[in-house]
């Protein structure tokens, strides 16, 4: 379902957010997901194995932190973020006695079913 939402994101138009500052554009197209700064030719490619491995440990998780993850995978969550899939939060570190920047999925917030009566 993600992956298909994303692919419907960004299909007439790259899908843009703000991460750290700086406006991205994000496409899924070749199984890929590229992240870019517009007017530079640099590109993070995300492909799909790795970004459904970021995704499944988001799931299991819920709630996460971001810090101490890799700047690829800070902007995938920054862009689920910007998305509505995502939710900010602050967490306690009990090693470091600090709040740190995290997140928390937002499973389901949003999406409405709705039942009908037989």
């Amino acid at each position: 379902g993600v992956k298909d939402d994303l692919i419907y994101m960004s299909s007439l138009l790259p899908y843009v957010f703000v991460f750290e500052g700086k406006t991205y554009e994000m496409k899924y197209s070749d199984n890929k997901l590229q992240l870019s700064i517009p007017g530079l030719d640099n590109c993070i490619e995300v492909d799909e194995n790795k970004f459904y491995g970021i995704w499944d440990d988001i799931r299991k998780h819920s709630v996460f932190s971001a810090s101490d993850v890799s700047e690829t995978k800070k902007l995938v969550y920054a862009m689920l973020h910007s998305a509505g899939y995502l939710s900010k939060i602050k967490l306690f570190n009990q090693k470091t006695n600090s709040m740190e920047a995290g997140y928390q999925i937002n499973a389901g917030l949003g999406r409405v079913l709705a039942f009908k009566e037989v």
